[in-house]
């Protein structure tokens, strides 16, 4: 991406009567047609992290897409506003880049999770720190932040700018599976024996404890708004159960074989279940009727998700391949074949034009959701991946790096 200097405004003078520290000065950030966002008094020892903290019309938006330049040097990867030369009047233009998903995020049995470009499939940063594999890895809501969860019973916050360890959470029932809540002030951890944690993302303290201990879980999450549990069996049975009150809405005995996976549809009105017995299965998360059953694998399922459009579900086997279906009609409309080894996950772009799939061959790989194209092939890792997931949308729009503010 190449970054263009805008123009110089005036800037407002500091208060009368201010004594601004030595390295205090006033700067303007604005987007690349020149409109002020805002005039604000900075610190030089600030990062882009910081700035961006300070800043009303930043909030929300995935820190990682935002690119803050001076004169054409980049204020990012930890340096701060004294290392790119602000100064008093200094002038920085915003760039968003466009649609969100242009990072993504993997988890590996090595014992790391990397962030990459989407763009070229460089490696961008390794999250180093765990002692054994880690299950699950996501970006919070802002992009700003990773959450990892590990066999070594700890799920890890990072920073996602500099790869470093924010805090550790531990406990003997965490490490199985860890996401942010819609806000990113929490992080919800769950075990495999049916209990799920509740931790604040400000000070890694655990606020809450919910859940009902029971034996041979295989998986457990959480709808959007985190109202309702939904828990799988190793027998194939599942339950979906009211968080607050633990009371169970409906069960279902209909899979043959043990529940690999589940997730709810970005509206909660839907659940996905992925199998042992070779298929998916689509549920109404109000009444546990089961709208379609995915057959044409020829292997354990070891994940499903919806587009975020819901017309599509995208799946991924033993059998070494993904496959997207047709959500209504359970028509399989296209198979995604290049791994050499079993797909453990498989995920849509924030767009639903892309395909992000991980496998126990050591790689990720980027696909064309429309053609079946592969797109991008990631290497680096040196054990199985077992999730691999796009950088969010911007919960808010400020405008593009194609398309000038």
């Amino acid at each position: 991406m190449r970054f263009s200097p805008a123009p110089r405004g005036a800037t407002p003078a500091p208060p009368a009567g201010a004594q601004p520290r030595a390295s205090a000065m006033r700067i303007s950030v604005s987007a690349l047609s020149g409109h002020d966002v805002v005039s604000l008094d900075a610190d030089g020892a600030w990062t882009k992290r910081e700035l961006c903290a300070r800043i009303p019309m930043l909030a929300g938006l995935p820190l990682a897409a935002l690119h803050l330049v001076m004169g054409g040097e980049e204020l990012a990867g930890g340096k701060t506003l004294a290392d790119v030369g602000a100064q008093c009047g200094s002038h920085f233009s915003v760039v968003l880049e466009a649609g969100g998903g242009q990072e993504l995020l993997t988890a590996s049995a090595d014992h790391t999770a990397k962030i990459w470009s989407a763009r070229s499939g460089e490696c961008l940063r390794t999250l180093e720190g765990h002692r054994a594999r880690v299950f699950s890895a996501q970006f919070s809501p802002d992009g700003a932040r990773v959450v990892t969860a590990s066999a070594d019973h700890t799920t890890k916050v990072w920073c996602a700018e500099t790869g470093e360890c924010l805090f550790t959470l531990e406990g003997a029932d965490v490490g199985f599976w860890a996401m942010f809540s819609s806000d990113g002030r929490q992080v919800a951890t769950t075990s495999g024996e049916g209990v799920a944690r509740f931790w604040s993302t400000s000070d890694g303290n655990c606020i809450n404890r919910s859940g009902r201990r029971c034996h041979s879980v295989s998986f457990m999450t959480l709808s959007p708004d985190w109202q309702l549990v939904f828990t799988g069996f190793e027998d194939g049975t599942a339950m979906l159960w009211s968080l607050a009150a633990g009371d169970c809405h409906w069960r279902t005995e209909d899979h043959r074989a043990g529940i690999r996976f589940a997730a709810f549809s970005l509206d909660g009105q839907h659940v996905l279940t992925a199998s042992d017995d070779s298929t998916a299965r689509t549920w109404r998360a109000g009444s546990g009727e089961c709208l379609n059953t995915l057959i044409g694998h020829d292997a354990t399922v070891f994940c499903a998700q919806i587009s975020p459009d819901g017309g599509q579900v995208v799946t991924g086997s033993g059998d070494r391949t993904a496959r997207l279906w047709h959500a209504a009609s359970g028509e399989c409309l296209r198979r995604l074949a290049g791994h050499t080894s079993a797909v453990t996950s498989a995920e849509f772009s924030p767009k639903g034009d892309q395909v992000i799939t991980a496998s126990g061959d050591r790689t990720a790989r980027l696909w064309d959701a429309r053609s079946g194209e592969c797109l991008l092939t990631l290497e680096g890792h040196e054990g199985a991946i077992f999730s691999a997931v796009f950088l969010p949308p911007p919960r808010r729009g400020l405008g593009r790096a194609e398309e000038p503010l």
